[in-house]
């Protein structure tokens, strides 16, 4: 699993990059959207350049569900606690191995970063 986690990782920073907003409130991925419709062709930033490895599929759902249901402070998004994570396993019976956790904080170490540029 040591390569997928690194294609994962990169997979998922290239999606993060794409989902920071600009000072116009617009995603980079709705603004590339936008040059797509004018030019009729997908700009290269928007095309990700890491193959998501389908062996990870279930950590990363489980992943983009704890990141839906995030909580928020004063203007930056908490981190997803492994007490979020435990009840999230726990509420869909789920027996999370100690990988899958430590790949979930991976993912969401590199969203928080995403979001703090």
């Amino acid at each position: 699993y040591r390569l997928a986690f690194d294609d994962i990782l990169a997979y998922a920073k290239h999606e993060f990059k794409l989902n920071v907003r600009g000072k116009d409130g617009k995603t980079l991925r709705e603004t590339l959207a936008v040059v797509e419709e004018q030019n009729g062709r997908k700009p290269k930033e928007a095309i990700n350049p890491a193959e998501f490895p389908e062996e990870l599929g279930d950590e990363w759902n489980w992943f983009t569900e704890l990141d839906a249901g995030r909580t928020y402070g004063h203007a930056n998004a908490n981190p997803i606690s492994e007490i979020e994570m435990r009840y999230y396993f726990l509420n869909r019976s789920i027996q999370a191995q100690v990988w899958q956790i430590d790949l979930i904080k991976k993912l969401d170490r590199a969203s928080l970063n995403a979001d703090s540029k």
